[in-house]
């Protein structure tokens, strides 16, 4: 099935990937998506099967987020090749992401992120250069 990229994302996008989130992480996500570059990966139906985004950190550095809809397992391949091609945006020169689950270790292992360390609460943290 084709895939497309849309910039920004909507909250429309949101709620498509948020089916199987808590309340907590549906709202930490409303505030990322406004808060710096967002995109989203649709189907050729127009539903999103992930959305995702960059928020600022400081002059070089930026936080990464990824949400995906239980549909995105089946596009995965799709998906991080998007999100390889898009990359890190001006003027940013390094990506931080904070995983949480072994599904999201290997997403952000295949979307070219390396392990970095982790935190006391158990959450993992990966970068990636651009």
């Amino acid at each position: 099935m084709t895939l497309s990229l849309h910039q920004p994302a909507t909250q429309m996008d949101l709620a498509c990937c948020a089916a199987t989130t808590t309340l907590q992480v549906w709202a930490m996500a409303k505030l990322q998506l406004r808060l710096g570059p967002s995109w989203a990966i649709r189907l050729a139906d127009g539903e999103a099967v992930m959305c995702g985004g960059y928020i600022y950190r400081d002059e070089e550095t930026c936080d990464a987020w990824f949400m995906a809809s239980p549909k995105a397992s089946r596009h995965m391949l799709g998906i991080v090749r998007i999100i390889r091609l898009t990359g890190i945006p001006e003027p940013y020169r390094r990506a931080i992401a904070f995983v949480t689950t072994p599904e999201g270790r290997r997403i952000a292992r295949a979307c070219g992120y390396r392990y970095l360390s982790e935190r006391d609460d158990g959450m993992e943290v990966f970068e990636c250069l651009a």
